[in-house]
C-alpha cells in the first residue's frame, strides 16, 4: 500500500462535483447511527479548498461536495461537533476555528434543518473553553443552541462489534438528533500523535474516558464504528504542529489555510497526516479503523477535488 503522502503530487482529474452524499439516505428513526449510510466505497472523495477566508473556504468546500442535502432534511435536528476543549483563542489552533463553525451552521440551516445543536465534553473548564474559543458566540450568532456538556444528559450505549470499548456513555443529543456533523481541527496530540476527526468524536462521550487511554486506538475505533457521522468537515486552516492538544505557543502553529470535506472520516484523517509530515500508518487509530474496513487510507482509492479561492 502506498503511503497517503504520495497523494499530494497526484494529478487531479476532472470529476463531477455533485453527490458526495448522494448515497446517503436519511429517514431512519432517531438514535440509529449511520455506519451503513456513511460506509466508504471505491469512489471516496476528498474536497479540499484553500483560501485565507476561512468562512468562505468552508462554504466552498461544502458546496463542492454537493451541499448537505444528503445529510440534512427539512425539519431535522442536527448535532454539530467541533473541537472546543481548551481555553485558547482561535489563533492557537487548539480548537476548531469559529468561522468554520459559523459556516457549517449556516449551511446546515440552508439545507433545511429545524435546529442545530453544538456540544463538546471539554478537557478544560467548559465555560471558559466555550467562550475563549469563540465557538459559543459563533454558534449562537448563527442560530445554533450551544449546550454545556452535563453528565446528567448522558446515556449508556452498548457497542456490539467492539473489541475493547463494549459500553460507554454518550450525550443524549447523539441519540435524539437526526445526524451528527463532525467538525474537527487538525492538531498534534501527546497521546495519539495527532487529533483529527476520529479522535474529535471522543468529545461526545461522558465520564470514564480516561479508561480508554490504555487501549486508545482500539477504543477510538470501537466508538467510531458506533457513531460514524455521515460527513466530516475538517478545519486545517491552521494546524498545531507541537505540544498538542492544548498548545499555547504561536510558534507551534502553522497556517495552511485549508478546509477538507469528506463522507469518509478515515480518508480525511489519512490525508491530514501528510500535513504533519506523517503517514496514516503512523497513527494507531487510523490504522485500526482502516483494518476494520471503516474507511480508506489508500490514495489510489480516493478522488481529490481541489480548489483555491
Amino acid at each position: 500500500r502506498r503511503e497517503f503522502i504520495n497523494s499530494s503530487i497526484k494529478a487531479i482529474t476532472s470529476l463531477s462535483l455533485a453527490g458526495l452524499l448522494a448515497g446517503s439516505v436519511m429517514g431512519q428513526s432517531k438514535g440509529v447511527f449511520w455506519s451503513d449510510l456513511a460506509s466508504p466505497d471505491t469512489n471516496t472523495k476528498l474536497y479540499i479548498v484553500k483560501g485565507y477566508d476561512i468562512y468562505g473556504a468552508t462554504r466552498k468546500a461544502i458546496e463542492l461536495a454537493g451541499g448537505l442535502a444528503g445529510v440534512v432534511k427539512k425539519g431535522d435536528r442536527i448535532l454539530v461537533k467541533p473541537n472546543m476543549s481548551f481555553n485558547r483563542a482561535p489563533e492557537y489552533g487548539a480548537n476548531t476555528h469559529p468561522d468554520v463553525v459559523t459556516a457549517v451552521v449556516d449551511m446546515v440551516y440552508k439545507a433545511g434543518a429545524k435546529q442545530v445543536y453544538i456540544v463538546d465534553n471539554t478537557v478544560e473548564q467548559a465555560r471558559g473553553s466555550y467562550d475563549i474559543s469563540g465557538i459559543e458566540n459563533a454558534g449562537k450568532s448563527a442560530g445554533a443552541k450551544v449546550i454545556l456538556f452535563n453528565q446528567r444528559d448522558t446515556r449508556e450505549i452498548k457497542i456490539p462489534s467492539a473489541q475493547k470499548l463494549k459500553s460507554t456513555t454518550i450525550h443524549r443529543l447523539c441519540l435524539e438528533c437526526d445526524a451528527i456533523i463532525n467538525v474537527p481541527v487538525a492538531k498534534s496530540h501527546n497521546l495519539t500523535k495527532l487529533s483529527l476527526s476520529i479522535k474529535n468524536l471522543m468529545g461526545l462521550a461522558g465520564e470514564g474516558r480516561w479508561r480508554w487511554h490504555k487501549n486508545i486506538s482500539k477504543c477510538l475505533a470501537d466508538f467510531y464504528s458506533y457513531v460514524k457521522p455521515p460527513v466530516t468537515i475538517m478545519d486545517a486552516s491552521r494546524i498545531l504542529l507541537r505540544n498538542g492538544p492544548s498548545g499555547g505557543n504561536l510558534n507551534d502553529v502553522k497556517w495552511t489555510n485549508m478546509i477538507i470535506v469528506s463522507k469518509d472520516g478515515v480518508a480525511c484523517d489519512a490525508y491530514a497526516t501528510t500535513l504533519f509530515g506523517m503517514a496514516p500508518s503512523d497513527i494507531g487509530y487510523i490504522k485500526e479503523c482502516a483494518n476494520r474496513g471503516l474507511g480508506i487510507t489508500d490514495p489510489e482509492q480516493v478522488k481529490f477535488i481541489k480548489e483555491t479561492i
